[in-house]
């Protein structure tokens, strides 16, 4: 009898050695899928996204933010933020990026290109490792053009009369206003 029950144990080890080897696949396989779906919601949309460390280097960016600054896949892995924005873009860039860090919140705040005119709404959210400690920020940068020509457009249609592109009601007092300010910083009467 111990014999017999001596081999049937390698032979139960091996089937559970197999069922956990088919498990750890199945979780592969798995996680190869989602990873997949992420890649791909990732890059298919119309956003730059980007992720950068505490020294503002760049860990990940999306094809669309790879156009926008014209680079290829491998060029930016490593770079720093300030290698392809003005000194007071970045300088802007990296104290919201340190209040990140610092909060541990989101943040969102508007913000136009000098390198193309453009607005964009970005959103900074922290990204915690294992320990929870923020390790990277992830920035979505959402292109805002259009909105702001709109509001433009509608401020102005607000301010003034169509037919004689003079101020309306609304854009007299709003212009009589700045005027009062303007007098009364500077102490002078109108």
């Amino acid at each position: 009898k111990d014999k017999k029950r001596t081999a049937k144990e390698p032979v139960k080890d091996l089937l559970q050695l197999r069922r956990k080897v088919a498990k750890l696949e199945a979780q592969i396989e798995e996680t190869s899928l989602s990873e997949e779906r992420y890649r791909s919601l990732v890059e298919s949309t119309e956003d730059s996204i980007y992720l950068v460390d505490r020294d503002y280097k760049y860990l990940f960016v999306n094809k669309k933010h790879l156009s926008r600054l014209g680079l290829l896949k491998h060029n930016f892995h490593g770079r720093r933020y300030d290698e392809f924005h003005s000194a007071e873009n970045t300088k802007d860039f990296t104290e919201k990026v340190d209040r990140v860090f610092k909060t541990g919140h989101s943040i969102q705040y508007e913000h136009k290109s000098s390198m193309d005119d453009k607005y964009f709404l970005l959103t900074l959210s922290p990204v915690r490792g294992k320990s929870r400690k923020i390790i990277s920020v992830t920035v979505v940068s959402k292109d805002i053009t259009i909105q702001k020509h709109l509001e433009e457009n509608l401020r102005t249609l607000s301010l003034t009369d169509d037919l004689t592109d003079l101020y309306n009601r609304r854009g007299f007092f709003a212009l009589a206003e700045h005027q009062l300010k303007v007098a009364d910083r500077q102490k002078k009467g109108l």
